[in-house]
């Protein structure tokens, strides 16, 4: 009974998440071209602090 309640929320919950995470992609994206970071940028930026440069 209880495995039957989880899946239906997990199948109504997951939707909502890529949803979700579809928006804060959308919101990340236009903010990073307002201020004229590309994906590049981040990149180099990550490589660097991995480094320790």
């Amino acid at each position: 009974m209880c495995n039957e309640e989880e899946d239906n929320m997990s199948s109504v919950g997951a939707p909502m998440k890529i949803n979700a995470f579809a928006k804060m992609k959308d919101i990340i994206t236009s903010e990073m071209k307002a201020q004229g970071i590309t994906a590049a940028d981040i990149r180099k930026e990550l490589l660097e602090k991995k480094h320790g440069k």
